[in-house]
């Protein structure tokens, strides 16, 4: 695809790999949102995901929406943290929520959350021949997509780096001190990405297996969320901001023990690097 034509015929694509029933068609749906991002047709993609009862580009995980979302950074930081640009970012972060609240999208969400419980279920019981209720219990826990900790604090990211950069570090419209306080009520403050769900979320690949992985994918998902609260907490009241903070050092500890294990994560530190510069208030515009 080189041209707007070729992309606005993105939508038909994706339909006709729907109805080709490709196994792999989320792997190709990330794919073409990085590349619709490099050439700046993001928009197109978005299209795709609002008729997703014909094109299939369900956000149908906690991987995906953050994969989303992750480009959706991506392309702002391409732009040089660009105010129309970040501002763009921000309203595509905020509709990928709305979204996930769609009656289209939660269809699918909510029967892959109970194949999700089957699986867990299964996995608890080998793991666990005799389980207590209170594990029990825990393999029922699943929080909606539209409220997920990780998914909260990509687009927290986005409200805090518009907040800085471009409203001489203050919050004015709220939305940083909206989303911070909506992360703060479901991410305990002593809390990180890899024990913040249930442990046998974990081991569940639509959950949150990705996080486990060698490579980028744990970096990719957790910066932006990191940079996030660490941005935040400078803009919100003290209370607020010991929640966020608290958080940020528990996850900064853990982001520091698994870049000293995993070298290859070359492409995911360099998205903290970039994040890092886009906050610090000395190169706010």
């Amino acid at each position: 695809m080189k041209t707007g034509k070729d992309w606005s015929n993105l939508p038909i694509l994706m339909a006709g790999l729907r109805k080709a029933r490709k196994s792999d068609w989320w792997a190709d749906s990330v794919w073409m949102a990085r590349e619709a991002s490099a050439a700046g047709q993001l928009p197109v993609v978005m299209r795709c995901i609002e008729q997703a009862d014909q094109t299939g580009w369900y956000l149908g995980n906690t991987r995906l929406v953050v994969q989303l979302l992750t480009v959706i950074l991506q392309d702002a930081i391409a732009s040089g943290y660009d105010k129309a640009a970040i501002e763009k970012a921000l309203r595509q972060a905020e509709r990928v929520l709305e979204l996930l609240e769609d009656p289209k999208q939660k269809a699918v969400i909510e029967a892959g959350d109970s194949i999700s419980d089957k699986v867990a279920r299964r996995l608890e019981q080998m793991d666990e021949p005799s389980p207590t209720s209170a594990q029990q219990n825990t393999t029922d826990v699943h929080i909606p997509l539209h409220r997920d900790p990780l998914i909260l604090a990509h687009v927290l990211n986005l409200a805090a780096i518009r907040a800085i950069r471009h409203q001489d570090g203050q919050d004015g419209d709220g939305k940083v001190e909206k989303y911070a306080r909506l992360v703060t009520r479901v991410w305990p403050a002593d809390k990180t990405p890899l024990n913040l769900y249930p442990a046998i979320r974990y081991k569940v690949n639509r959950d949150y297996r990705f996080l486990t992985g060698a490579g980028t994918t744990y970096f990719n998902a957790v910066f932006p969320a990191l940079n996030g609260l660490e941005s935040a907490a400078q803009l919100v009241d003290p209370e607020l901001a010991a929640h966020l903070g608290a958080i940020a050092e528990a996850t900064r500890a853990e982001v520091k023990t698994n870049e000293e294990q995993n070298r290859l994560a070359y492409f995911g530190r360099r998205l903290g690097d970039d994040l890092r510069s886009s906050t610090l208030r000395d190169q706010a515009t």
